[in-house]
């Protein structure tokens, strides 16, 4: 699929890429071009727990068209002219950010981001709120 993509086209997203200003922007648009997956492969007899390559990444860049194709990383990064290790420490960010909580803590599988925040959210509003106007029995009924 590489040789689907002119050199046009890859100065495009080149200059593209380098016009964001701001880093966390270009994370973003780094995070947009690339597919986070599960890693498929692993040698007979390893656990997971133990392996440290835990996911891998698909990379795509958009043709003239706008069609995303995907691409490998060597190609990839030199297109948007980055290292391998901001790729990876850029991406690393973003696995680990999707199996933990802000607090490091891991993830339950079926706790979204906007229901953890929520509750988090309902839980100070009702500590700080409620109990404010409630009686100091009724205080100590929802603490206890």
């Amino acid at each position: 699929m590489c040789g689907k993509i002119t050199e046009e086209a890859r100065k495009t997203i080149f200059n593209g890429s380098w016009k964001i200003q701001n880093w966390n922007a270009k994370k973003f648009y780094l995070r947009g071009l690339t597919d986070f997956r599960i890693a498929k492969r692993r040698r007979a007899g390893i656990e997971i727990e133990t392996v440290k390559k835990k996911y891998s990444y698909d990379c795509y860049l958009p043709d003239a068209s706008g069609i995303k194709l995907r691409v490998c990383r060597d190609f990839f990064l030199s297109t948007l002219d980055l290292k391998k290790d901001c790729f990876n420490i850029w991406l690393k960010e973003e696995a680990t950010s999707r199996n933990h909580d802000e607090g490091g803590n891991e993830r339950s599988e079926g706790e979204s981001t906007v229901e953890r925040k929520n509750k988090g959210k309902i839980e100070k509003f009702c500590e700080t709120n409620l109990v404010h106007h409630l009686r100091k029995n009724q205080v100590m009924f929802l603490r206890g």
